[in-house]
C-alpha cells in the first residue's frame, strides 16, 4: 500500500471515530458519511470541536437539525467544522437547501448536495449554479419521469459544476443510459452511471465500454459492492489507467482490510460491501493526487475536480446505502 493511501485511511478511521463519539446514537454508515466529507481535508477535527457544530446545528437551523437521514446531518457537520465561521458556512447551506427542496422535495438527498454546493460553487454565482442544477434535473426527468428522483440530485450537482454546457451533458447523460441500459442490475444503477460518466471527458461508446469492463474485472477479483455502490465503478473507470488496474484493486483490498480493524467498520456493522465503497474513494483520491507532481494549470485543475468528484460520488453512493438501509429497518 502506498503511504498516501495509508495515510489517507488511517486519517478516515480517526474522524470516523471522531463522528461515532459525537453521535453516539448515529450508525457506522452515517459516521462513514462524515469521514468522507473531511477526506480532502488535511487537517482532523476533534470530538469537542464536531460536539460545538452538532449544537450550532441544533439550534440555527430547523430544517437540516430535523433531516431523517443521518449521513446528511454528519456531511453537514463535516464541512462547517472546518470553516472559520461556521454559522455562516451553516446559513449558505441552509439558503443552497431550501432552493434545492423546490426542485426534489427530497429533504435528506437536499441538503448533501447543498453542502457541496457550498463548498465548491463560485461565490456570486449562487443563481446560475441552481437554476443550473435544476435544468439538468429537468432535462433528465423529461426523458425517464418515472426513474428520476430526488436521489439523483447529488449527480446533477456533479454535473452541474462542470464546464458542459447544460443542454449537451444532459444529452451525453442519456446517450450513456442508452448504452448501459442492462448492463447493471436496475435502471437507478444505470442511471447514476451514466450521470457520472457525461460529468467526464471522452466519447459516449469507449466511455461506458470502459464502465462494464471495470465492472466486470472489480466482481472478478471479488471487489464487490452493494446495489447503491455501483456508481463507483463509473469513477475507477475514468480515472485510473489501464496498465495501473491490478494495483489500484490491490490498494482497494488493501484499505478495505485496514478499515474493517476500525471499531465500527467491522462485517457486523458496515459490511465488506460497503466498505469497499469508502476504499474506493480513498485509493482513488491518492492515486489523483500521486499524479499531481509536475502538473499545472489545466491539467492540475482537471486532477483536483477528478478528486472532488470521486468524493461527491461516494457521498451521493453513501447517503443512498444509508437511506435504504433506513427504509428497511423501519418497514
Amino acid at each position: 500500500m502506498k503511504e498516501t493511501t495509508k495515510q489517507l485511511a488511517e486519517k478516515f478511521a480517526r474522524d470516523f471515530t471522531a463522528a461515532k463519539k459525537a453521535y453516539a446514537w448515529d450508525g457506522s454508515m452515517a459516521a462513514s458519511t462524515f469521514a468522507l466529507a473531511r477526506m480532502t481535508y488535511e487537517n482532523e477535527v476533534p470530538v469537542e470541536r464536531v460536539k460545538e457544530i452538532k449544537q450550532l446545528m441544533r439550534k440555527n437551523s430547523k430544517g437540516l437539525v430535523n433531516l431523517n437521514l443521518t449521513s446528511t446531518r454528519q456531511v453537514v457537520a463535516a464541512v462547517i467544522a472546518e470553516e472559520e465561521d461556521p454559522k455562516a458556512a451553516l446559513e449558505k447551506i441552509d439558503f443552497y437547501f431550501k432552493e434545492l427542496r423546490k426542485v426534489t422535495k427530497g429533504a435528506d438527498y437536499d441538503a448533501a448536495a447543498a453542502t457541496i454546493l457550498c463548498r465548491n460553487a463560485k461565490d456570486g454565482n449562487e443563481d446560475a449554479i441552481l437554476k443550473r442544477v435544476e435544468d439538468i434535473y429537468d432535462g433528465l426527468k423529461k426523458e425517464h419521469p418515472l426513474l428520476t428522483s430526488y436521489d439523483d440530485i447529488i449527480n446533477c450537482v456533479l454535473m452541474a459544476l462542470t464546464e458542459k454546457e447544460t443542454f449537451d451533458i444532459v444529452n451525453e447523460s442519456e446517450e450513456c443510459f442508452k448504452a448501459l441500459k442492462g448492463k447493471f442490475f436496475t435502471k437507478n444503477s444505470v442511471q447514476a452511471v451514466a450521470c457520472i460518466l457525461a460529468a467526464f471527458d471522452g466519447d459516449v461508446e469507449t466511455k461506458c465500454a470502459k464502465a462494464v469492463e471495470t465492472y466486470n474485472k472489480l466482481y472478478k477479483q471479488k471487489v464487490k459492492f452493494e446495489h447503491y455502490g455501483i456508481p463507483c465503478v463509473a469513477s475507477v473507470a475514468q480515472v485510473v489507467k489501464d496498465e495501473d488496474f491490478d494495483d489500484v484493486v490491490a490498494e482497494i483490498k488493501e484499505v478495505s482490510e485496514l478499515l474493517r480493524h476500525t471499531k465500527g467498520l467491522g462485517n457486523l456493522y458496515v459490511g465488506r460491501g460497503f466498505r469497499n465503497l469508502l476504499s474506493v474513494a480513498l485509493v482513488l483520491s491518492s492515486y489523483a493526487k500521486s499524479v499531481t507532481e509536475n502538473q499545472t494549470g489545466t491539467a492540475l485543475n482537471s486532477i483536483i475536480n477528478t478528486i472532488i468528484a470521486v468524493q461527491m460520488m461516494t457521498i451521493a453512493c453513501t447517503v443512498a446505502t444509508v437511506s435504504l438501509a433506513t427504509s428497511s429497518s423501519s418497514s
